[in-house]
């Protein structure tokens, strides 16, 4: 398996008093990592008897040899080529700027760069040369302008697409409404047909308790006809045995 291997930072001198300082500052920022602890702190340590190079030296084998070390080499050797790569476009009579621009800002030049056909880099630039004392009032009418213009064009997009997403919304909401109402509609008419059945059924119960009723009493009725005809027919026997001639 080949050996992952890193590159030496491109240009870097301990004789320079500025990238010994750059160096500090950047590792100050990782030195709670184990890797930088251990070289950081006695990096730039003179009483050691080691020179601060041959010490950053075993700082690069001991980031060689592991994942974690190459990772954090990768990240200080992107530092170091930007601060690069400032100083050349420095040389260069230029200056790289960070900052932040509000959105309403960011927006607007970049509709004034597209309609100049421009970056906005150098739209931006355009706009800042041409302020000279004797055009300055006129730029900077004509800049509100497309501002003012460009401003109302954005502000008029983004409420049609807010319109758009609330009649979109509204729509969405009625055919809820709609999908409710039929349901409920379904639901009442199921009660109703739950009641009517109920209804009949207690109907049912309450004519079923009358035939019962009828019922027992009709039994009631056979009982007391049964009885009757008993009695009759123990009297006839009777009767019968004494209206018999005897014989002898």
């Amino acid at each position: 398996m080949t050996k992952k291997t890193i590159r030496p930072l491109e240009g870097f001198n301990f004789k320079n008093q500025s990238h010994r300082k750059w160096l500090s500052t950047y590792l100050a920022k990782s030195k709670t990592h184990p890797i930088v602890e251990k070289y950081y702190y006695p990096l730039f340590d003179v009483e050691r008897g080691i020179s601060d190079k041959k010490q950053f030296q075993f700082f690069f084998g001991e980031c060689e040899n592991s994942a974690e070390g190459r990772e954090i080499w990768q990240l200080l050797q992107g530092a170091w080529g930007k601060k690069l790569r400032r100083e050349k476009q420095k040389e260069k009579g230029k200056v790289q700027y960070s900052f932040e621009l509000s959105t309403e800002f960011g927006m607007k030049l970049q509709a004034i760069a597209k309609k100049r056909n421009q970056s906005q880099k150098n739209a931006l630039e355009h706009i800042v040369n041409a302020l000279t004392p004797t055009q300055s009032m006129f730029e900077v009418h004509k800049l509100e302008k497309q501002n003012s213009s460009v401003s109302y064009e954005t502000e008029t997009s983004c409420l049609r697409k807010e319109l758009h997403e609330a009649n979109k919304k509204i729509r969405e909401l009625e055919s809820e409404v709609v999908s409710l109402k039929e349901k409920n509609k379904q639901l009442t008419q199921d009660q109703v047909d739950r009641n009517t059945q109920i209804e009949v059924s207690e109907q049912e119960i309450s004519s079923l308790s009358a035939q019962s009723r009828e019922i027992a009493l009709l039994t009631e009725e056979f009982k007391l006809v049964q009885e009757e005809v008993r009695e009759l027919q123990s009297k006839a026997e009777i009767k019968n045995m004494f209206t018999e001639p005897m014989k002898f």
